[in-house]
């Protein structure tokens, strides 16, 4: 029997709880991460605003501990899914407009 593998995409933002999205351009905010997993790749996306602010060393103010908890979320998401999946999937880590996440958009639907 073939088992059909569909890649699935969670998305992580500061005002909800992590949720399933479609797999659809619309998808990618600058204000979200995107954690895509296709089996053979594990992919997380960060947009725009986020990796702004992760870039300014925001998670390490106490203030912003809710904003570390996001960041750190989506990484122990990753490393459930790969930490036992033979054949070991390659971990993408790229932002919104880097070269990188085109491992993202080739997964998704053109609006």
């Amino acid at each position: 029997a073939r088992v059909m593998i569909q890649p699935t995409l969670l998305a992580y933002s500061l005002d909800e709880a992590p949720k399933p999205v479609m797999l659809d351009v619309g998808s990618r905010t600058p204000d979200r991460i995107l954690l895509l997993d296709t089996f053979f790749h594990v992919v997380l996306w960060f947009g725009t605003n986020i990796a702004q602010w992760r870039e300014q060393g925001i998670q390490d103010d106490p203030e912003y501990a809710y904003f570390a908890e996001l960041l750190q979320q989506p990484e122990d998401d990753a490393q459930n899914l790969t930490r036992h999946r033979l054949p070991s999937p390659t971990q993408v880590r790229c932002d919104q407009a880097t070269s990188q996440s085109r491992f993202l958009a080739t997964k998704l639907e053109p609006p």
